[in-house]
């Protein structure tokens, strides 16, 4: 249940910075800078890029997006409907994929704070920030900023306006379609992944994690012979406003959960499918019309970021009417229900458009009570508990009133199963197939990384895990039949 009403009330000041000015006289880059942080009412934990863009650098031909929260009345927000120009922020639940599902076309409206005054939200998310990578260290290259130019440069920025800036959010995105397809070009790209992370990650971190898969990825696939030759990949990489930035103690500490729950949604079916349709898949989708070999999609993420990458995966239809084949999904500790992929009575469904979504893999370990704690105590199946991975495996389930009968079960004809040695290795051999797979990670995720909670939730940045994220890989998209 979204909370309501909810009032942050975080003011940021930067060593360095003039103190902001009246709206109509805007003379530095500054002054704009302390004014539209104030004025949308976010936290440098969020937008660390902006201020520092040479202290994180991704080492790898990559985009950054960062994406934040503000009020819609400053921001706006998108419409839905049948969407009839292209280039607008509209999602398509008027489109004819959704006649047969109107249950789901009024639950994603809802999720975007429209439908019961009780449920609305007041705030939209947006991309305020970007960066380019071009593999070398030092070259970190700002291509989107909403607010002007940092403080470090002391440059004069444009007098400020009252900015659509959720309408030029959008309209960015799409734009980052021809940097994209050129990134591609130049790389020769044979793969392009999209990472998110999960609840409670400020954005160094995320940026810090990132660089983790990518490294350790790279490494297996250099080790094996592949990199360089049939794997060439580039990253396009999201952070998100994935915790409040004031809240305190225990309480506070999980206060926040519910909603970000349901921001993971939202992202997903919005600006996260935009990226992963409207810019990635679209220049696939032109390979294949042009007889190219297409790059192969990737989507991974870890915990809320599993639902996030997930929700974008299987929302396609929502930005256009012939979503490119999403390769391969990966979902690290997952932290929502696995009822998701199975009940398809209830709106929040995970997989209405099964047919987007090649394979799909989600981990779980025995020593992650962030997943396994809650599913047992709540009597729930996370789709990252161990428990949900052992009741599809022995193909039975204790009595649970909260799936739709009792004695109900996770049906092995919905899903495989596969364990990892300590390798990161399948014991058995990765299954393929349009099934979803749950795999026992507890042999590489048993560690309580520092500074972390929920046991080994975040025991996910190993080489081990680096090594089955390339198996998957190699598997579904390098070695198939």
């Amino acid at each position: 249940m979204r909370i309501l009403l909810v009032l942050l009330c975080v003011f940021t000041a930067f060593a360095g910075c003039t103190k902001s000015a009246s709206v109509k006289t805007l003379p530095t880059a500054d002054t704009r800078f302390n004014l539209m942080t104030e004025r949308l009412d976010t936290s440098d934990i969020f937008h660390y890029m902006v201020i520092k863009p040479d202290y994180f650098q991704l080492d790898f031909p990559s985009f950054f997006i960062g994406v934040e929260k503000a009020r819609k009345k400053v921001v706006g927000e998108p419409t839905f409907g049948t969407c009839p120009d292209p280039s607008a922020p509209c999602l398509k639940t008027g489109s004819d994929k959704y006649n047969d599902k109107p249950d789901v076309a009024r639950w994603i409206e809802r999720l975007f704070g429209h439908g019961w005054d009780l449920t609305k939200d007041f705030k939209s998310h947006l991309p305020t920030h970007a960066a380019s990578y071009d593999g070398q260290a030092g070259n970190a290259k700002l291509i989107y900023n909403v607010y002007g130019t940092q403080c470090a440069h002391k440059e004069t920025a444009p007098p400020y306006t009252n900015y659509d800036l959720y309408n030029q959010g959008w309209s960015f995105i799409l734009s980052l379609k021809k940097q994209l397809r050129d990134k591609i070009e130049s790389e020769q790209a044979t793969h392009v992944f999209f990472f998110s992370m999960g609840w409670n990650t400020p954005q160094w971190e995320a940026l810090a994690n990132f660089t983790a898969f990518y490294n350790h990825i790279k490494t297996k696939a250099e080790q094996e012979g592949y990199f360089g030759n049939s794997f060439r990949p580039v990253v396009v990489c999201m952070t998100w406003p994935s915790f409040w930035p004031d809240k305190r103690g225990l309480i506070g500490s999980a206060s926040d959960y519910p909603t970000m729950v349901d921001d993971a949604d939202e992202l997903g079916a919005s600006i996260a499918n935009l990226i992963v349709q409207d810019v990635i898949g679209s220049i696939k989708k032109e390979q294949q019309a042009m007889g190219k070999d297409p790059i192969s999609i990737v989507l991974v993420g870890h915990s809320l970021g599993a639902l996030l990458v997930t929700r974008a995966a299987d929302s396609g239809y929502l930005v256009t009417d012939n979503p490119a084949k999403i390769d391969l999904v990966v979902g690290l500790e997952g932290a929502f229900s696995a009822k998701r992929f199975l009940n398809k009575n209830q709106a929040w469904h995970l997989w209405f458009f099964p047919e987007i979504v090649e394979h799909s893999y989600y981990t779980s370990s025995q020593y992650d009570w962030a997943t396994d704690g809650p599913s047992k105590f709540f009597n729930k199946y996370y789709i990252g508990a161990y428990r949900t991975f052992a009741a599809v495996e022995s193909g039975t389930m204790k009595e649970d009133l909260s799936l739709p009968k009792k004695g109900w079960i996770l049906p092995k004809d919905k899903f495989n199963t596969t364990t990892l040695e300590k390798n990161g290795i399948p014991i058995t051999g990765l299954p393929v197939c349009n099934k979803v797979t749950l795999v026992d990670a507890s042999k590489i995720t048993f560690r309580n990384v520092p500074g972390t909670g929920g046991g080994a939730h975040s025991d996910i940045y190993s080489p081990e895990m680096g090594a089955f994220i390339w198996e998957a890989v190699k598997k579904c998209t390098i070695d198939t039949p």
